[in-house]
C-alpha cells in the first residue's frame, strides 16, 4: 500500500511507513489491465526491479498530458471501451428488472379486479356444485330441523320478502336451512345459495327486521360470489394471470375439489363490508327497515363474553361482531335515510 504520484516524466510510488519508493518513467513503462474484472492498472518498469504497482484509483490517469503517453493512451482507451461494453448490458438488465418489478406491483394492485374477472368467467353451475358438496359436509356436522314448526314460519316470513328482490335472471337460487344450536347467534352462507340459520339467532332477534338484516347480508355473500372469490384469490398472482388468459375449465375442477380448503377460510374484511352495503340496498328494495342490521350487531355487543354466541363450526361463518369501521359505514348509511321511507312490517309473524 502506498501513494502514487504523477509528474511530467513518470510515476513516483511512495510505500507506507517509509518502506521504500520507486520511480517509473513514462519511457519504457509497462502498463496493462489486471485483476479479476480487469478494473485495475498494473505498472512495471525495468529500472524499478522487483516493483509491481497495482492502481485501483483510475482517476489519476485522467491527469493532463497522460493521453500523450502511448502505452497509457492505448490502455485507457481499451479500458474505457471495455467499461462501456460492460455498462450497456448492466444498464439493460437494471431497466428490465425495474420493468418487471413495476409490472408485478401494478398486477398486485389490480388483483381484486383480476379475481372478479376470473370469477365472472366461471359458470354458476360450478359454484352450485361447489356449494352442494359443502352442504353435504355441513349436514353431517349440524342438526338440521328445516321444517320445525316453531321456527319455519319465522324464517319464511322474512325470506319471502327478501327473495322477491333477487334478480331471477342472475340464476342465483337460495335454500334456507335451520340448524339446532341455541348457543350460536348467527347464520352463514355457502356458495350457490345454501344459507344456514342457527336457532340461537331466531331466538335472539327482537323483531323480523333484525333477522332480515342478517339474512340479506348472507345472501349478498352469495350474489357477489365471495366464496368463489375466496378460492380464486388463493391461486396467487401467477395463477390468476394464467386463469385470466387461459381456460377456466381446469380451474373449475380445482375449485370444486377444494371443498375442505374452503371450509377453513373466512371472508375478508372487504367482502364483509361489500356484503353490508349490498344487504342495505336489498332491505330497502324489499321495503324492510335496514336499521335491523345495525340492531343485530348491537345484540351481539350485549352478549359479548358469551363464547357460545360466536362458536363457529366452520371458519366459513361470517366474522361478527363488526370491526369499528364497518359499523361506522352502516351508521353513515343510516344517516342518509330521510324518515319518509315506506317500510312495510312483516305481517303475521309469530316468534317461537
Amino acid at each position: 500500500m502506498g501513494k502514487l504520484q504523477v509528474d511530467d516524466h513518470g510515476f513516483r510510488f511512495l510505500a507506507e511507513q517509509g518502506r521504500g519508493a520507486a520511480w517509473l518513467p513514462f519511457e519504457g513503462l509497462d502498463a496493462h489491465l489486471a485483476g479479476h474484472n480487469r478494473e485495475q492498472i498494473e505498472l512495471r518498469h525495468p529500472i524499478a526491479e522487483g516493483w509491481v504497482i497495482h492502481c485501483y484509483e483510475r482517476a489519476i490517469f485522467t491527469t493532463d498530458g497522460l493521453h500523450t503517453v502511448p502505452t497509457l493512451a492505448a490502455l485507457l482507451k481499451q479500458g474505457g471501451a471495455r467499461r462501456r461494453a460492460l455498462g450497456w448490458p448492466l444498464r439493460l438488465l437494471i431497466v428490465l428488472l425495474v420493468a418487471v418489478l413495476v409490472s408485478i406491483v401494478l398486477l398486485w394492485m389490480q388483483r381484486p379486479a383480476m379475481v372478479r374477472s376470473v370469477v365472472n368467467m366461471m359458470p354458476l353451475a360450478t359454484e352450485q356444485e361447489f356449494g352442494n358438496a359443502l352442504w353435504e359436509t355441513v349436514k353431517a356436522k349440524e342438526i338440521i330441523i328445516d321444517m320445525d314448526p316453531r321456527y319455519r314460519p319465522q324464517v319464511e316470513a322474512v325470506t319471502k320478502r327478501l327473495l322477491a328482490t333477487v334478480d331471477k335472471a342472475s340464476g342465483h337460487t337460495f335454500a334456507f336451512h335451520i340448524a339446532q344450536q341455541d348457543g350460536v347467534v348467527n347464520a352463514y352462507a355457502l356458495p350457490g345459495g345454501h344459507i344456514i340459520i342457527y336457532t340461537g339467532l331466531l331466538k335472539a332477534v327482537k323483531r323480523p327486521e333484525q333477522l332480515a338484516g342478517v339474512l340479506a347480508h348472507e345472501m349478498a355473500h352469495v350474489t357477489e360470489r365471495h366464496a368463489l372469490q375466496n378460492q380464486v384469490s388463493s391461486l396467487g398472482l401467477a395463477g390468476l394471470v394464467v386463469a385470466l388468459f387461459g381456460s377456466v375449465e381446469g380451474l373449475s375442477e380445482v375449485i370444486v375439489s377444494g371443498t375442505q380448503q374452503l371450509a377453513e377460510k373466512s371472508f375478508s374484511r372487504e367482502a364483509e363490508s361489500e356484503a353490508d352495503l349490498v344487504a342495505w340496498k336489498t332491505l330497502l328494495a324489499a321495503k324492510l327497515d335496514p336499521r335491523g342490521l345495525i340492531e343485530f350487531f348491537s345484540i351481539l355487543d350485549h352478549r359479548e363474553g358469551d363464547t357460545a354466541t360466536m362458536m363457529r363450526p366452520l371458519a366459513w361463518l361470517s366474522t361478527h361482531p363488526m370491526p369499528d369501521e364497518r359499523m361506522e359505514a352502516l351508521r353513515q348509511l343510516e344517516a342518509v335515510l330521510t324518515g319518509k321511507e315506506a317500510f312495510e312490517p312483516v305481517i303475521g309473524l309469530v316468534k317461537p
